[in-house]
């Protein structure tokens, strides 16, 4: 049940108990490389496809399977970096 307030400097909010967390769709394709699988994006995105990268190692370690990556300067193409599926 939905329960409606007001907040001073805020408005008005609902609280609820019913609203399922939405799946975030993935911006990199991450987890469907399979070994020896690879995939490039701009130069200027490296530092995000890491932390991605980070993130999603830290959840399927914490799932039991372990991944190794690497990312590193496209060797066809310079503006962009290639990110591996090693293991």
């Amino acid at each position: 049940m939905a329960k409606r307030k007001k907040a001073e400097g805020v408005g008005e909010y609902e609280i609820t108990d019913d609203v399922p967390v939405p799946i975030l769709s993935a911006r990199y394709p991450i987890k469907d490389l399979e070994p020896g699988q690879s995939f490039s994006v701009p130069s200027e995105e490296g530092g995000r496809i890491r932390g991605a990268i980070s993130g999603y190692r830290k959840k399927m370690k914490e799932a039991g399977e372990e991944m190794k990556f690497s990312v590193r300067t496209d060797p066809n193409d310079e503006e962009r970096v290639r990110v591996w599926r090693i293991e």
